[in-house]
């Protein structure tokens, strides 16, 4: 496997078949996407944000100690949605990453877990942190698609806390990013959400 004899390689990504307690692991469907190398910063971006094959967890994959050190990458202690804050902050160094078409990780999604039993306000308020943390912290150069990456998940909690002063500053950051006539379909996002 390539995996093993490339040390170039930083992280290793595999599918995940996600299930809970109150029903079983669904069937096994044949993948149609290939196991895939991408071997430059570019590449790896491009299928993270772009073609969205990498998704914002950290559970699913294999990482290089040394890539992790190198860069100080480690979650953000004391929120929840740390992941998606930290593959952030990955994705701004990763430059060869292997994505293997292979389920490599059982999800099982259980109904009193921090992401599924805590307060919806409090996981709202914590969306805030992690969303205000990226709209400060954006990649020159790149900040544009980040934004659009971004922009969704952060416009549906934002409905919900468009009162609240760290959102309302995330929207101000996101809004400067993007242009009306090149991205019309975030930028009214956020308008109509920023006057909902």
């Amino acid at each position: 496997a390539p995996v093993l004899r490339d040390q170039s390689i930083e992280i290793v990504s595999g599918a995940t078949r996600r299930f809970s307690d109150s029903y079983p692991l669904p069937p096994l469907r044949p993948k149609k996407l290939d196991n895939e190398d991408n071997n430059s910063l570019e590449a790896v971006r491009n299928s993270f944000i772009d073609r969205k094959r990498m998704n914002k967890a950290a559970w699913n994959k294999l990482i290089r100690k040394d890539f992790l050190d190198r860069y100080s990458l480690s979650f953000k202690e004391g929120i929840i949605w740390e992941d998606t804050l930290w593959s952030f902050y990955v994705m701004k160094h990763l430059s060869h990453a292997y994505l293997l078409k292979d389920v490599t990780y059982l999800y099982n999604k259980r109904p009193h877990s921090i992401s599924t039993g805590t307060d919806i306000m409090m996981k709202r308020h914590h969306w805030g942190i992690v969303y205000h943390e990226i709209s400060k912290n954006l990649t020159l150069g790149d900040s544009n698609r980040e934004v659009r990456f971004y922009t969704k998940g952060f416009c549906w909690q934002y409905i919900y806390c468009f009162h609240d002063q760290l959102y309302r500053e995330t929207a101000k950051n996101f809004r400067r990013e993007l242009s009306f006539v090149k991205n019309p379909t975030e930028y009214i996002l956020l308008i109509i959400t920023d006057i909902m």
